[in-house]
């Protein structure tokens, strides 16, 4: 559910307009000791990745192969058609520079 969430709301995302529910993006800043405000977590930023970049796969490999993905799923395959599979090739592919996590 999340992940269909997550889709639905990427045009959002990219125009940089609220999204619907905020905190299922997850903060990469923890609270320290001393400081007036949260801080970078270099260990939260990993793990926030990490789950982007396995949703990414995950999202593309039912867009670019729907007969597959969406059987194993048992559901009916859907056409998402050329523009939507080469955003989400092009998603995918903006990890690769960064997918040593």
């Amino acid at each position: 559910m999340r992940t269909k969430y997550m889709l639905s709301e990427l045009d959002n995302i990219e125009a940089s307009l609220p999204v619907q529910y905020p905190d299922q993006i997850p903060d990469c800043c923890a609270p320290r000791s001393g400081a007036a405000s949260p801080v970078p977590d270099p260990d939260m930023a990993r793990e926030s990745m990490q789950d982007v970049f396995t949703r990414s796969l995950t999202a593309n490999l039912i867009i670019t192969d729907p007969m597959t993905a969406m059987l194993r799923m048992g559901l009916a395959p859907v056409e998402y058609g050329a523009d939507i599979k080469a955003r989400s090739v092009a998603v995918t592919e903006a990890f690769d520079p960064i997918s040593e996590f």
